[in-house]
């Protein structure tokens, strides 16, 4: 999918390290995580209100009005996303860290199917897209 999904408004919950070697290993923490803050009630009611706005070039977060960008991040530094019931995650690297120091971004959706599989899958395909154009143009170099 070459367009920009289409804005969505949900809640900044937190980000927190992921700083695990193994893949397999990084999608099972973070999993893990996922669960504790699915069940912690005060998760529910708490947070930042952000519009994700998500495309092939990456994915930005900003104020409800636009008017501020709290983070963004090229697609090729994001290297797992997830819905998990009400809640929408990835997992980014900063500029010039390695694949084991990330962090993963959690943030609460309006409602369960708010986010759901399809869109997730059209982000990943984004993430595939992006991951290809770049291996892609340092072949070429």
């Amino acid at each position: 999918m070459d367009v920009n999904e289409p804005p969505r408004k949900a809640t900044y919950i937190g980000s927190f390290p992921v700083t695990l070697n193994n893949p397999r290993d990084r999608a099972q923490f973070i999993a893990k995580q996922l669960d504790s803050i699915n069940k912690d009630p005060a998760t529910k009611t708490t947070g930042t209100s952000v519009v994700i706005s998500m495309a092939l070039c990456g994915i930005k977060i900003s104020s409800l009005n636009a008017q501020e960008t709290y983070m963004v991040h090229a697609l090729r530094r994001v290297s797992f996303s997830t819905c998990l019931s009400q809640l929408f995650a990835f997992a980014a690297r900063d500029p010039g860290q390695p694949l084991n120091r990330q962090y993963c971004h959690v943030f609460r959706t309006p409602s369960v199917s708010y986010f759901h599989q399809n869109e997730n899958e059209n982000f990943r395909k984004n993430l595939k897209k992006s991951y290809s154009k770049n291996l892609w143009h340092h072949l070429q170099i």
